[in-house]
């Protein structure tokens, strides 16, 4: 399966990503080292961290767990809400980013001046823009409180489909 992730003005982005499963909180779908990133230009780059996503329809975000160098990462991709799509899904991207990092157990909103930039340009509507903020005030609110079920469910997935 495919998730289609348009990103304003750059063009379109497509991970090439393996269905896990369906349950009460989305569709998983994980990424491993090797499959593919096709940029808007058409060249293919590798995943170089397994990850697993979560894509749940209605919700103006995809959670990404990824195993990386420096730990564990739990990034939560402010977008429109996931569409489906004859391959996959498809996504929006609405720039902010609110991200976990196991280094130092922090949470921070990624991604503010390229918000700015988007909303200066117009390449975001005023309500996409709304949107964005109040998906990462929330969700970085999530992250720090950390007790949703769908983030311990995420490294379950993660640690079973990539054990060290």
């Amino acid at each position: 399966m495919n998730l289609t992730k348009i990103k304003r003005p750059a063009g379109t982005y497509l991970f090439e990503l393996d269905l896990e499963r369906e349950d009460e909180h989305g569709f998983w779908v994980s990424g491993r080292p090797g499959q593919a990133c096709v940029w808007p230009d058409g060249h293919r780059d590798p995943l170089h961290h397994p990850m697993i996503l979560l894509i749940t329809p209605g919700r103006p975000w995809v959670g990404w767990w990824l195993l990386r160098d420096d730990g564990r990462r739990l990034s939560l991709d402010i977008c429109t809400p996931p569409q489906r799509t004859a391959d996959g899904w498809s996504i929006v991207d609405l720039e902010l980013d609110p991200l976990w990092t196991e280094r130092d157990g922090q949470v921070q909103i990624e991604d503010e001046d390229e918000y700015r930039n988007a909303v200066r340009e117009g390449w975001m509507t005023s309500a996409d823009a709304n949107l964005a903020r109040a998906a990462a005030d929330e969700g970085a609110t999530i992250l720090r409180v950390g007790t949703e079920p769908w983030i311990q469910a995420g490294w379950d997935l993660l640690i079973e489909r990539f054990p060290s």
